[in-house]
């Protein structure tokens, strides 16, 4: 059997803006956004989110974040959407059922369906629409200049009155860029101009990654966001 043949350049994840980079992240176990908790804003916020009452709720870039399971725990539906499959598998107990549409693939079970694909190739049709979609990590990490064609293509699975929890990150990009990037609270605004902004909580003093404390940015600021969608 010949040697597989190299990728090109062409085929290796270029960056970011990539979902193979991403994949290649997870596989090289380089994922220094994952947590081993599930985040207290959400802890705090959810009802604000939900309505303190079970819904669905959509988790874009979802990962394998111990988030999702703890939605469901409180009695929600959660369907998600990622890049890596490897990562969306550890989402699940049991083996879960599987079915292909088009470019992506659905996995199923115990009120969990997670997307395994390119963001982008998602459509409502396919999982429907919103009232409680959840971003820790989604739109910080994608470059700046997808920013609004995340934004757009976000709303298109909220519906009137819908609501998102966001949390961002807001630092002197002209010193280091990410991933995470900065995104700004006016930028925030500037990108959901359909939609109320509350801050529900800053944090000046959030944790700096070492490299981007060694690259010489000195403080982060993380704030949590909810979003509601005009009427």
């Amino acid at each position: 059997m010949s040697p597989s043949k190299p990728p090109s350049e062409a085929e290796l994840p270029t960056g970011p803006e990539d979902p193979r980079y991403w994949c290649r992240r997870w596989e090289e176990g380089r994922t220094g956004w994952h947590r081993d908790e599930v985040n207290p804003k959400l802890v705090r916020h959810h009802e604000r989110l939900t309505g303190g009452r079970p819904t669905r709720v959509f988790v874009p870039l979802c990962g394998r974040s111990l988030d999702v399971g703890w939605l469901r725990e409180q009695g929600h539906e959660v369907v998600g959407i990622d890049a890596a499959e490897a990562a969306a598998r550890g989402l699940f107990a049991q083996p879960p059922g599987e079915r292909t549409e088009g470019e992506l693939v659905f996995l199923e079970g115990g009120g969990v369906t997670v997307a395994c694909g390119d963001f982008f190739s998602l459509r409502p049709e396919q999982v429907g629409t919103f009232t409680s979609v959840y971003d820790r990590g989604s739109l910080v990490a994608l470059p700046p200049p997808m920013h609004a064609r995340y934004a757009r293509h976000l709303a298109s699975f909220i519906a009137p009155g819908g609501r998102i929890l966001l949390v961002g990150l807001a630092y002197d990009d002209s010193v280091v860029t990410g991933p995470p990037f900065s995104v700004p609270h006016e930028r925030v605004v500037e990108l959901y101009p359909d939609f109320e902004v509350e801050v529900l909580e800053r944090d000046g003093a959030a944790d700096t990654p070492p490299p981007f404390r060694e690259a010489g940015v000195s403080t982060m600021e993380e704030a949590t966001y909810l979003l509601t969608r005009r009427g």
